[in-house]
């Protein structure tokens, strides 16, 4: 004779021992204790680095270019020392700006 409850034992609504362990080690103990707040580390380094690329992004295309004006200050610079004429100087800085 089994006792009630032994493993195969029927309880009186009709589960079995091993359903009502897989059942309570489901939501209380072995499947997936401690993943929750792994999942959430994972997010939320996710969701940080998705906002400093972003925030990269914007900086680096919103900021004027330094590459506009250095011709014209070489340009400058080559009027100044001597290396070319007014004229060259006028004709090249329109062809620089547009």
């Amino acid at each position: 004779m089994a006792l009630p409850g032994a493993l195969g034992e029927t309880y009186g609504s009709g589960q079995t021992n091993q359903r009502r362990r897989d059942r309570k080690m489901m939501w209380y103990r072995g499947y997936g204790q401690g993943w929750p707040w792994a999942g959430a580390l994972v997010m939320l380094a996710f969701w940080a680095g998705f906002f400093i690329l972003a925030g990269w992004i914007v900086r680096t295309y919103a900021r004027p270019h330094p590459h506009s004006e250095r011709g014209l200050d070489t340009l400058r610079r080559r009027l100044a020392s001597g290396e070319i004429t007014l004229e060259e100087f006028e004709r090249t800085r329109k062809v620089l700006q547009g």
